[in-house]
């Protein structure tokens, strides 16, 4: 019996020892280390299997060719930095599912060291530590290990905050420079990065007055100004970009239009497509509801995101909120201001989960320090009361380590997503590549969003479904002999693959049908795709039964025309690009340059986007010395 109880007791010193290693001042390195390669592992895990979503299928095909496009900006987003660094990564690893996801895999990954500094700068180290390990397993967070840019653009700006607070504390210009410098790259990212900025001038204007009793002064003035001109400069290719395309073509990219109310003609026919084009805030909807198209107000939908999505951060968060305020804590006003802006502004407009992924970001110090708050407290009255049985940390940060990998394998509603199995895109895209060759054609079901399609296919001679049809029945229009090719035909099993408008077109459906029919009667299948069931939750081995078949490939034989390939790899259009941008300068926001100034403007605009590019893969390597730096 007595050995039994040592065995235990060694094993419970050791569980302790090891667990406790997160968390020790005189490692905090290492321990650090360990926490960014679990939080490297589960993203690239969820970079690997997580499904596509609309605006994920946009911004990645965008961002094929766009290196060699020159674009200033991408027309949908006034920035183009995020496609830039996405092309980079086609170019060194090609065009893959995992390869668009690099910017956010590499910037995600690198944002727990960020989020350690920013914790550090803003509390201590523990908190720091706290805050890097909660982010590091954040479901939110992980989730949005997607071809979208939000998540690298609060990696920018976390370290624009590290900055602005060091500035805070040792009044030096270069801590405002590198902060305008980081803050820039991001508006150059994601133009919303610019809602960050009144939060930081006016909790600037707050320290200044606690300190001196003074709003603002000629050397604070000059500060500011400093500041933002830095700022600004990142802003120039995307003012280049409108003006001369303004000047050339007399329309301006979408948010430009819509912003500014450059509207006519040219831009309704461009962009009236969008459920965003002519958005108008809803305040009254953001407060008291009434919104049509959701059942709550704006604020509380918003709220919704991050509570199902990443429910301890949020719980967490906001009791760190509520108690750092009533403390009148300068970090927890500095977290609170950070939101204050941007989320009703968002809000208001555009209701979409990857936009609010800001919002875990900056609860995630404010949970670290609450929950180190109770601990400290907790443990301190137990020693007044001479009780052993105090409430350890290690403990707790087992319970959210264990709780955030169960919850991965929830889809809640913020993030219908499942980070433990491969979508069907996935596997569908790993098929094309070990099985289909460069003279074989893929025909895919038009039920199948053509985004989606253009995604799965691209890189092989592939048609939609209905231009299939129609070119089969116009074979003997076209010149040549006929030639055996090997046909892949993927079927849409749920009739519906991303639409949500099939049930509305019988027509449209049957036709798909007949085509399938066609298929499965004079053709093989020779695989079925499952993927877990979006509803439910999905763990591998414990819930493979929480799967649902979405696509069947089969194969047949068929005697066409050569030209029929020929027209499978011509260039698609995909919302007003030709993917890949090609041919260049053919496109609708192209413009021509004819004055002196006008060439010497574009030049020096692009010479920004190359610093950038630069600037912003250099900005890892100067994490890590910062990280390193001795003070």
């Amino acid at each position: 019996m007595e050995d039994e109880k040592n065995k235990i007791s060694v094993v419970d010193k050791s569980i302790n020892k090891g667990v406790s290693l997160l968390f020790s001042n005189s490692n905090s390195m290492t321990y650090l280390g360990l926490i960014l390669i679990f939080g490297f592992v589960l993203r690239i895990i969820a970079a690997i299997n997580l499904n596509v979503v609309a605006d994920d299928m946009v911004h990645t095909i965008h961002a094929i060719g766009f290196f060699n496009s020159g674009k200033l900006v991408d027309y949908s987003q006034s920035a183009s930095l995020w496609f830039y660094i996405t092309d980079i990564f086609y170019r060194a690893f090609g065009v893959s599912q995992l390869s668009s996801r690099m910017a956010a895999l590499l910037f995600g990954t690198f944002s727990i060291i960020a989020m350690y500094l920013l914790g550090k700068e803003l509390f201590n180290e523990k908190i720091g530590l706290l805050s890097a390990f909660i982010l590091a397993v954040s479901p939110y967070h992980i989730k949005n290990t997607v071809g979208e840019m939000d998540v690298t653009v609060m990696f920018f700006i976390l370290l624009g905050s590290i900055f602005f607070i060091r500035s805070l504390k040792i009044n030096k210009k270069i801590n405002f420079i590198l902060s305008g410098i980081f803050i820039g790259l991001a508006v150059m990212i994601k133009v919303y990065a610019l809602l960050f900025l009144p939060s930081l001038i006016l909790f600037y204007i707050y320290k200044k007055y606690k300190k001196d009793k003074k709003i603002m002064d000629k050397n604070s003035l000059k500060i500011i100004i400093l500041f933002l001109f830095v700022i600004f400069i990142f802003t120039i290719p995307t003012l280049t970009h409108n003006y001369l395309l303004y000047k050339d073509k007399g329309i301006t990219d979408f948010i430009f239009a819509n912003t500014l109310g450059i509207i006519n003609n040219q831009t309704e026919q461009l962009y009236s497509f969008d459920l965003g084009w002519k958005a108008q805030h809803d305040w009254m909807g953001f407060i008291f509801g009434g919104n049509k198209s959701y059942q709550y107000p704006l604020a509380i939908e918003g709220l919704n995101f991050i509570l199902f999505g990443d429910p301890l951060i949020f719980i967490f968060g906001i009791l760190g909120l509520v108690y750092g305020l009533y403390k009148k804590d300068e970090s927890s006003i500095f977290l609170f201001l950070m939101i204050l802006f941007i989320f009703p502004y968002l809000a208001t407009i555009i209701l979409l989960p990857k936009h609010y992924t800001f919002m875990p970001i900056l609860l995630t110090p404010l949970a670290a320090s609450f929950i180190i708050n109770i601990c400290e407290n907790y443990n301190r009255k137990k020693r007044n009361q001479e009780n052993k049985n105090s409430l350890r940390l290690r403990y707790l940060a087992i319970a959210i380590l264990i709780f955030s990998v169960i919850y991965l394998g929830f889809a809640p509603e913020s993030t219908m997503q499942h980070v433990y199995g491969k979508s069907s895109t996935v596997q569908f895209i790993d098929f094309k590549n070990n099985n289909i060759n460069n003279a074989d054609l893929i025909v895919l079901d038009s039920r199948i969003y053509r985004g989606r399609i253009n995604w799965m296919a691209y890189g092989k001679p592939y048609l939609e479904g209905i231009d299939f049809i129609e070119i089969v029945n116009n074979q003997d229009q076209i010149p040549g002999n006929y030639i055996p090719i090997k046909v892949y035909y993927v079927e849409c099993v749920v009739d519906d693959c991303g639409w949500g408008t099939v049930k509305d077109q019988p027509e449209f459906n049957q036709s798909m049908e007949q085509l399938t029919e066609f298929f499965r009667t004079n053709g093989s299948l020779i695989k079925s795709i499952e993927e877990p069931y979006k509803k439910m939750p999905y763990y591998p081995i414990i819930y493979e039964n929480n799967r649902v078949n979405d696509i069947n490939i089969y194969y047949k034989i068929i005697y066409l025309k050569p030209q029929t390939l020929l027209l499978a790899v011509q260039p698609k259009n995909w919302f007003h690009y030709n993917i890949g941008h090609f041919p260049k300068g053919g496109e609708f926001d192209d413009y021509s340059v004819r004055s002196l100034f006008d060439r010497i403007l574009d030049k020096f605009a692009h010479l920004i986007i190359y610093i950038s590019i630069i600037l912003a893969f250099l900005s890892v390597i100067f994490l890590i010395y910062l990280l390193f730096k001795k003070k």
